[in-house]
Formats: structure tokens, C-alpha cells, sequence
């Protein structure tokens, strides 16, 4: 591939990349005054149980001893921490639940 054609390439991909941006700016946006989640990864540990390792945000407000529930099309896990989550940043979490899919975990921050 020469230098033009490649360029060029690089030029047709380029609204691509901006549609998958510019809406994450819009979460971004939104997360800095809400709490929020996000599933890091997911482990199979047994048939149809999963290993759900996430993150829980905190926004504009520190949460103190938060409580997190994980919901699931088959189960219902929730849990207290002790952790705090300052201002504008995450604790790591884990918990097992059991579902046919982790993409089909809910992950709510109770606080």
C-alpha cells in the first residue's frame, strides 16, 4: 500500500472514529455529576455463572459505604461496602452472579 492510498484510508475512517467518540464526551459529561458503572471483565466459573469484576464511580459527591446491586435475567446479588468512593473517581469491585450472560448484568451504586 503506498503512502497516497493509505492516507486515504486514513481519511475514510476518520467520521468513523468521530461518531464513536464524540458520544463517550456525552457520557463522560453525565458521569461527572451521577455515579455510574462499568463492567471491567468477566470470568465463566461455572455453568452460567460468572465472575464480574467492574468499577464503581462516584460523580460530584463522594459516596460513603455504598451498597451495589447486581441484577441479572436469573438472580439478584446485592452487597454493603465499607469502601468510600471519592469525588470523581472508582473503586474496583467483584461478586458472583448467576446468568446466561454477563452482558445481561445490571450494576446499580445504592447510595
Amino acid at each position: 500500500m503506498n503512502k497516497k492510498t493509505r492516507y486515504a484510508s486514513l481519511l475514510l475512517l476518520m467520521p468513523l472514529f468521530m461518531v464513536a467518540i464524540i458520544p463517550g464526551y456525552n457520557n463522560l459529561a453525565f458521569a461527572e455529576a451521577n455515579s455510574f458503572t462499568e463492567i471491567l471483565y468477566s470470568i465463566n466459573v461455572g455453568e452460567d455463572r460468572y465472575l464480574i469484576h467492574f468499577n464503581a464511580c462516584a460523580g460530584e459527591k463522594s459516596i460513603v459505604s455504598p451498597s451495589i446491586v447486581l441484577e441479572s435475567e436469573r438472580d439478584t446479588v446485592q452487597f454493603d461496602s465499607t469502601k468510600i468512593i471519592g469525588e470523581n473517581s472508582c473503586q474496583g469491585f467483584e461478586s458472583i452472579i448467576n446468568t446466561k450472560s454477563p452482558q445481561l448484568v445490571k450494576i446499580t451504586i445504592e447510595e
